[in-house]
């Protein structure tokens, strides 16, 4: 496995003594709009002995598609969520670089021998957009490492049944404040986790609530995960998503989870089964989060549901089972 970074050397040391895997880094030096062009001559030796090509999001495919082009290799790009979507949903679909991002896109899933998307929505939503071939599009979820994630021993840190946990960007996008909010006047303890624009204006405003608010900045996997064990609830307010880890993670450790009803959730959450999904309101979230604190039974089931949700459908074992499936179909 080789991945093609855009870091300097430094970046080969990230993966320690990894016999199987190499760093292709940006060791001449130059500015990233020239090395996306020039990173398949640069890396001619070790993309030519490579059987498939593989980019993890639509934007910056560009690159592999040009070593595709060059070498002749079978092309997979994956989006984790639709470029264009998030760039319209940023600057306005009638934007210049809406309209460029669309284009660039189009260029790249049209010229891909396969296009791998997290779920069905994303099929439909780019054969609407740019006419793929359906046949081409493949669906494979984003991975949860359900043994990390997981319900917390009966025997470890007793929770205290007040805690809120919100894992995310504090940017617009992900809208904090409707959570900040939402726990202003409750009995609670609110912890942020997760760092951006928005935390001083947060912490700011924090300071005048009724409730405990923390903000811890980002956090490791491993931290994150002992939080979610020591959490009441988890809660995500947002404006769209494209197939949320932090929700994702947060059922796989048995959480309740509250979330806003937009594109990227209804598609893991069946409202009051899994999950509660609510309009992004700070008195929608409120009330939400006052009915399950109240009841331990409808917390329980939740949490429970929601596990079985994300081991059937983002466990390691299932996800890179269909991963390899793929290298196979390709390379066969």
């Amino acid at each position: 496995i080789s991945f093609v970074s855009y870091g300097s050397r430094s970046d080969s040391e990230l993966l320690g003594e990894e016999p199987n895997i190499k760093v292709l880094t940006n060791w001449i030096k130059v500015p990233p709009r020239v090395y996306s062009h020039l990173a398949p001559l640069i890396h001619a030796r070790d993309l030519r002995s490579a059987d498939v090509f593989k980019t993890n999001q639509f934007d910056g495919a560009l690159t592999a598609l040009r070593a595709k082009r060059i070498f002749r290799k079978p092309l997979i790009v994956r989006g984790g969520y639709i470029w264009s979507v998030e760039v319209e949903h940023l600057m306005g679909e009638s934007s210049q670089l809406a309209a460029q991002t669309r284009r660039t896109e189009s260029r790249v899933l049209h010229a891909a021998d396969r296009v791998v998307v997290t779920d069905q929505h994303k099929v439909e939503l780019i054969k609407r957009k740019h006419n793929i071939d359906p046949s081409k599009i493949v669906v494979i979820p984003n991975y949860v490492d359900t043994e990390l994630f997981s319900p917390a021993d009966p025997t470890g840190t007793a929770d205290d049944g007040r805690t809120i946990t919100y894992v995310g960007r504090l940017e617009p996008q992900k809208m904090p404040a409707i959570l900040l909010e939402a726990a202003r006047d409750l009995d609670v303890n609110l912890i942020f986790i997760g760092g951006g624009a928005e935390r001083a204006e947060l912490e700011h405003r924090a300071a005048s609530a009724r409730a405990n608010v923390e903000f811890r900045g980002t956090m490791p996997s491993h931290e994150i995960a002992k939080q979610l064990n020591r959490s009441t609830l988890f809660v995500m307010p947002t404006k769209w998503e494209g197939q949320p880890k932090a929700l994702l993670e947060s059922m796989s450790a048995g959480v309740p989870v509250i979330s806003s009803e937009v594109t990227g959730v209804v598609d893991l959450i069946d409202d009051g089964v899994n999950g509660v999904m609510v309009p992004n309101d700070p008195r929608d979230f409120q009330d939400a989060i006052v009915r399950l604190l109240d009841d331990n039974i409808l917390r329980s089931r939740l949490g429970k549901a929601g596990r079985q949700y994300v081991i059937d459908h983002n466990s390691i074992d299932l996800v890179q089972s269909l991963e390899l499936n793929l290298y196979r179909e390709l390379t066969s």
